[in-house]
């Protein structure tokens, strides 16, 4: 498959983007090569999300960013867990999870906007430059 390109807003930068379904758990792909890694929702479908979260710390070059959707606890949190049997951490346990795999979590509970704001949970987490 071609790698579509994009044209961001900033005149002088292209981005090149390429889509590949592959096992989070096991990515084959070289150690760093990434500048940021985004995931929604996911980890809460998965029965050991630090596995994961470790094959993303292991992509991200240093001072690479994460970018995770999470189901919030919430009303609508719950009706989304029961419905999918998904997790529904709260922004301490993402945070611990996080720092398990290996990042440093740098902005827990970034609310979205609308109705997303009552079911979902955005953490922005980075690989440390130093290891």
């Amino acid at each position: 498959m071609r790698a579509p390109k994009f044209q961001p807003f900033r005149d002088g930068l292209s981005v090149t983007v390429k889509f590949e379904y592959v096992d989070i758990r096991s990515r084959p792909f070289a150690y760093n090569p990434f500048d940021l890694v985004m995931a929604a929702p996911l980890l809460e479908h998965l029965p050991n999300p630090v596995v994961a979260l470790k094959e993303i710390s292991r992509i991200l070059r240093p001072g690479g960013e994460f970018v995770a959707c999470l189901t919030r606890e919430s009303i609508l949190g719950r009706y989304i867990q029961l419905q999918w049997r998904t997790h529904r951490p709260t922004p301490e346990q993402s945070e611990s999870l996080f720092t398990t795999a290996g990042l440093d979590v740098h902005r827990p509970n970034v609310a979205p906007t609308g109705c997303l704001q009552r079911s979902s949970l955005v953490c922005l987490a980075r690989k440390p430059t130093q290891i």
